[in-house]
């Protein structure tokens, strides 16, 4: 199963994971498909976002949509998304990985994109 946009102009899927590990780096993705009527995403930036803790500053990678993709993005060939935990040292530690796919800026109407999963793995050495 999959959740699917119908229509928004508003588009925010987020989601959080962790603990992470200490000095660690992640690599953030989405499985995604945009169905052949799809609508809205030309020329429009997605951004696939990550922050370590509540607190944290938003890594971000912009990804362009088109219809009939199906596959993850940032894409395989693409630069992606990739955060490090650094070492906090003792006291207060909030180590979740917050997460998101986000286009919040256009303000177009847009439609038919599946989102079949979202991926935070820890990157190969």
């Amino acid at each position: 199963d999959c959740a699917e946009l119908i229509q928004v102009s508003w588009l925010e899927v987020s989601g959080k994971v962790g603990p992470a590990d200490e000095g660690e780096t992640y690599v953030v993705k989405f499985d995604i498909e945009v169905k052949d009527t799809g609508f809205g995403w030309g020329n429009t930036e997605v951004l696939v976002m990550a922050k370590i803790g509540k607190k944290g500053s938003y890594e971000y990678k912009p990804v362009k949509l088109a219809c009939n993709y199906k596959g993850y993005i940032p894409k395989p060939n693409e630069e992606q998304l990739e955060i490090t935990v650094k070492n906090q040292g003792s006291g207060e530690k909030d180590l979740d990985i917050h997460f998101g796919l986000y286009e919040v800026w256009s303000g177009k109407w847009k439609g038919g994109l599946k989102i079949k999963k979202a991926e935070v793995k820890k990157k190969k050495p």
